[in-house]
């Protein structure tokens, strides 16, 4: 139905853009609220949306990729996005698509809630990335399944995403307010060590768990793996707070990847498949083999190094006990 949506979206936008002539201004309303109208066009000959109703003075911000201009004149009241660079033409559909949302599910917003709708998307807005390196992919893979076949059973949805810090360049991967954390790591089939990149990522005076998933890479074609847009939708499925799903989006864009991979198949991104094993939960306390601050001088900046799977499995715990509390604490 998204997909539909927005591929009506684009067909609206590209039939305004050729019937108008340069620098002309033609739209055609998306919806009507009780106090906006949404309207999708050209604007001085370049794609536009345009927010007609009545605001009170506000301080608009306008980028280097998209243009805001107040609409003041006799017939008229609001304010237009212009789109600046086309290549975003994808990513700017989507955010017409959620100010579509945002009025289909509160009738009664004001022009400023849409405006501060844009100042949240203002962060989405960033250059098409076919680049991603496979690492960060399967990373990514992986913390969505921890995501949607853990997490959000154990705590809910909106706890979860806000525990996933690890998209923030935290040094864990997910931190919940009940003192739990959880580093992430996503191996090849078959490996038989983990790499851990800095001191901070297992140390805390808290007890954590480092989380072991083999992700089996298959073929674009096989549809029993599954791909970041498959992943993206599961989570995205379940997020009924559409700040929640604007925070869960930012997230995602943090890593480097822009938000055509949320509805483009053929993004490079979404052509990698894994067969999703379960994972294997470790538990991190002062007896687990880490490598700690205090072991080193000062003058060591950074440390990276890797643990022998074989030689962790006293520490292995099911992760219903860790549901349960039995093993977490100080």
């Amino acid at each position: 139905m998204t997909v539909d949506r927005i591929t009506r979206i684009r067909g609206a936008f590209e039939r305004q853009f050729k019937n108008s002539s340069d620098l002309s201004n033609s739209f055609v309303k998306q919806i009507i609220g009780d106090n906006v109208i949404v309207e999708i066009g050209t604007f001085e000959g370049k794609y536009a949306i345009a927010v007609e109703g009545d605001f009170k003075q506000l301080d608009l911000t306008s980028t280097s990729l998209i243009d805001v201009q107040p609409i003041s004149d006799s017939l008229h009241q609001g304010i237009v996005f212009t789109l600046l660079d086309e290549e975003l033409l994808d990513i700017y559909i989507q955010f017409a698509y959620d100010l579509e949302l945002l009025v289909k599910k509160d009738k009664s917003v004001q022009v400023g809630e849409v405006y501060n709708r844009y100042i949240f998307w203002q962060k989405m807005f960033k250059k098409v990335n076919q680049n991603i390196s496979e690492s960060i992919v399967k990373g990514l893979a992986n913390e969505l399944n921890l995501l949607l076949k853990y997490f959000i059973p154990t705590y809910g949805v909106t706890p979860s995403i806000k525990a996933w810090i690890g998209a923030e360049n935290a040094h864990k991967d997910f931190a919940f307010t009940d003192g739990k954390w959880f580093e992430a790591k996503a191996i090849n089939v078959g490996k038989n060590t983990v790499d851990i990149s800095s001191l901070e990522q297992l140390e805390s005076e808290s007890i954590g768990y480092l989380t072991v998933s083999e992700l089996e890479k298959t073929s674009p074609e096989n549809e029993e793996g599954m791909n970041l847009i498959n992943l993206i939708n599961l989570v995205k499925d379940q997020i009924e707070n559409e700040m929640i799903l604007g925070e869960f989006y930012n997230k995602i864009v943090q890593l480097g990847f822009d938000m055509t991979i949320t509805i483009k198949p053929e993004h490079k991104a979404n052509t990698y498949r894994y067969i999703l094993n379960d994972a294997n939960f470790y538990k991190v306390d002062d007896l687990f083999p880490r490598l700690k601050k205090t072991d080193f001088s000062n003058a060591i900046a950074s440390i990276k190094y890797s643990l022998l799977l074989a030689e962790l499995e006293e520490f292995k715990i099911d992760y219903k006990d860790i549901e349960e509390g039995k093993y977490s604490g100080t």
